[in-house]
């Protein structure tokens, strides 16, 4: 009887395989270390996908080991990018075809090595798991302070990919009740949690895809200074603590006027603040933030100078705006009735 043979009359059957021998597969054949360890990867998802047709229900891989710390930084890194690579691409691929994906080991010591796989925990729980691990949940409530030690940016990198899942409003609440969101974001509060929860109803509704920025904004109070204490703590990048700024200082009346908020803060504000306030964002879609068809050359060629240019440039964008953006020949309408109306 052949081994595929043997497999397969077992039922529920439970393979362990030691991932050991791709750096020396690969130096055999004249090719550097990680190329073997991009081959065992690879090898890898083949045999996950072959296990269901062996009887095969559970399998683990071992794939790194507290010696492994002990190669050359270059291969320590190569090897983390791979993981990184193959959780967030061929772990999620797997998940979507069934495949439940669980990270194992004392969770206490998995913190203690790298305090950010909190947030992991998290990310991953809520991505790939079906069932709570209420053991990793306990360590990661004791040792959320720990994460007061971690850097800023690595923080904020970890909880903007939870808020890019699907719908994280669950593992957020979650994560708020067991303790760990306070240490990171301390204005999240349960009203905060509800407008998240809005907010992703809202995305479903309008067919939107979820932003984590605006998702983030969802999660702190619309008061002046929050958003910018919240994006200094993160260490956010200009673009995006700008853009929370703005988000931050959206109004129930935004809808009232989509266009000229788009034309005043820019599109992808406009559309987080009003899909944050259950606002159809749709209107937007497709629609180019025109410029004024006007400059102050031609208000001088009319006779004005100095500070008027400037006055009566505002005048006709304000009148322009009010008009829902019309073309250049009525621009020019508007600039006739700004003049008469200073003779």
């Amino acid at each position: 009887m052949n081994e595929q043979s043997q497999i397969g009359t077992g039922k529920g059957l439970h393979v362990a395989i030691i991932m050991d021998g791709n750096g020396r597969w690969a130096k055999e054949r004249g090719r550097p270390r990680l190329f073997g360890h991009h081959a065992g990867a690879k090898r890898a998802r083949e045999v996950v996908e072959a296990c269901p047709d062996l009887g095969v229900t559970h399998i683990t891989l071992f794939a790194f080991s507290t010696e492994n710390w002990k190669r050359t930084q270059a291969e320590v890194a190569g090897l983390m990018s791979l993981f990184r690579r193959y959780i967030n691409k061929t772990a999620h691929e797997l998940n979507d075809e069934g495949a439940c994906v669980r990270f194992i080991g004392d969770p206490h010591e998995r913190i203690r090595e790298d305090h950010l796989r909190i947030l992991r925990y998290y990310r991953f729980q809520a991505r790939f798991g079906s069932a709570l691990d209420e053991a990793a949940e306990d360590a990661c409530a004791e040792l959320a302070p720990t994460m007061k030690g971690l850097s800023r940016e690595r923080v904020a990198m970890e909880l903007l990919a939870i808020l890019a899942l699907p719908d994280p409003a669950p593992t957020i609440a979650r994560m708020r009740a067991r303790g760990v969101l306070p240490v990171i974001l301390p204005e999240a509060g349960s009203s905060q949690i509800a407008a998240l929860e809005r907010l992703i109803e809202s995305e479903a509704r309008f067919g939107m895809q979820g932003d984590p920025i605006t998702r983030l904004a969802a999660l702190i109070p619309a008061v002046d200074g929050v958003a910018d204490n919240v994006a200094a703590r993160l260490r956010l990048s200009r673009r995006h603590r700008d853009l929370l700024g703005c988000l931050a200082r959206r109004q129930p009346t935004d809808s009232e006027a989509a266009k000229a908020l788009a034309y005043a803060e820019g599109s992808e504000c406009a559309v987080g603040r009003l899909i944050l306030e259950g606002h159809d964002p749709r209107p937007l879609d497709g629609w180019d933030v025109p410029d004024l068809p006007l400059k102050g050359g031609q208000i001088v060629a009319r006779g004005l100078a100095g500070p008027d240019v400037s006055k009566a440039l505002r005048e006709v964008e304000a009148r322009w705006i009010a008009e829902d953006f019309p073309g250049r020949s009525r621009v020019l309408e508007l600039l006739d009735a700004v003049l008469a109306e200073r003779d």
